[in-house]
């Protein structure tokens, strides 16, 4: 019983080591990409605005 126990608390800690693993790859790209699309929908928010409110005024 302790045995498995053991075994199964090393498999445990084995996958929090890969998932860390990939946090540490993933994480910074996946916040770089989610800043850019971030940006990206600001900036074509604000196009769009420009173009649906200021150019029939013009």
């Amino acid at each position: 019983m302790e045995s498995v126990f053991l075994r199964s608390f090393q498999q445990v800690q084995i996958e929090i080591l890969i998932l860390e693993f990939l946090l540490l790859i993933v994480l910074p790209y996946s916040l770089k990409f989610l800043s850019y699309s971030a940006l990206f929908c600001i900036h074509f928010l604000r196009l769009s605005r420009f173009v649906l409110f200021d150019f029939p005024f013009k």
